[in-house]
């Protein structure tokens, strides 16, 4: 497992990060939000890490913080929520904003979320 990566950012693409950690380039798959909170490239990083691996390819998801690892492994035991479902959802929101909507059954905001339906929001919520 690879738990975390410390380097420097060599690239930004679309929807993911490249990471030099001593001279081997690592692409790892961030949410939008977390973009915005990157260094620039030629800045030092520190990302938490989700290896996913499939049938023909292995995947790195990341993380800047521990609170959005844990969040993302616990969607990812959702029935229906994927890798990139669970990154859509802490794209559109922290954390801490979609455990209380989930608590309160705040449907209005869950619905807001990008790919997430209101039939699928009360299958789940």
């Amino acid at each position: 497992m690879i738990s975390f990566l410390r380097g420097i950012v060599f690239e930004c693409t679309e929807d993911s990060v490249i990471i030099d950690v001593n001279g081997v380039g690592y692409e790892v798959m961030i949410h939008q939000r977390a973009f915005a909170r990157l260094a620039e490239p030629g800045g030092e990083i520190c990302i938490f890490t989700h290896l996913q691996v499939l049938e023909n390819e292995f995947k790195l998801y990341g993380f800047l913080d521990r609170k959005e690892l844990r969040l993302f492994h616990t969607l990812l035991q959702v029935s229906g929520i994927g890798a990139k479902g669970a990154l859509n959802i802490l794209a559109f929101m922290e954390p801490e904003v979609f455990y209380r909507a989930i608590t309160s059954k705040d449907e209005k905001l869950l619905t807001k979320i990008p790919e997430i339906g209101r039939a699928s929001c009360r299958e789940r919520v």
